[in-house]
């Protein structure tokens, strides 16, 4: 957590409400500001994962899975071997499938409008709330640091245990 970014609550305010009386905390957010995550979950944790600003561009997730992704994976049969992916646009394409046979990573894409077959839709899930829990380190304004943001949403994607990714494995049906 980077402690510039952290608001702090006034002296005395506890969270604890007088006798009667509803607690409220108040937060500054700034809304409009968009990042997209990509992650890789495997077995183990999140393997590798990256955040920009904005959405998403192909060039972009090309990059991400030829410098950041293909590299950790061994050729098929061998251990993380198999890139399992939904049916978003980006995901498709003669690239993806030319860097996927580079590397011989078998490429699989799961059925259309089945978010209960990945198990990344927890990790995220996860993610997300724990963004929603620490909520205080998620506001920025105009003249902060332009990539503080992504910083901590990178530090987001570690919450992800290797518990919590069996777990997500497993009620996926992959175990």
């Amino acid at each position: 957590m980077r402690p510039q970014k952290t608001i702090k609550l006034q002296a005395g305010d506890s969270g604890v409400p007088k006798k009667g009386k509803r607690a409220i905390k108040r937060r500054k957010t700034v809304r409009g500001r968009r990042v997209t995550a990509t992650g890789v979950l495997t077995s183990r944790g999140m393997l590798t994962s990256t955040v920009v600003e904005g959405s998403m561009h192909r060039d972009q997730f090309l990059a991400f899975l030829e410098h950041q992704v293909l590299p950790l994976c061994s050729p098929y049969p061998g251990p993380a071997s198999i890139l399992v992916m939904d049916n978003a646009r980006i995901h498709h394409g003669e690239k993806v499938q030319e860097l996927c046979d580079r590397f011989g990573v078998r490429l699989i894409y799961l059925p259309p409008y089945s978010p209960d077959l990945n198990p990344i839709e927890e990790a995220f899930s996860k993610i997300k709330s724990w963004i929603h829990r620490n909520n205080d380190i998620f506001t920025y304004g105009d003249d902060d640091e332009p990539h503080a943001l992504i910083y901590d949403m990178m530090e987001a994607m570690n919450v992800v245990t290797e518990l919590d990714a069996i777990g997500y494995f497993i009620h996926a049906g992959y175990f």
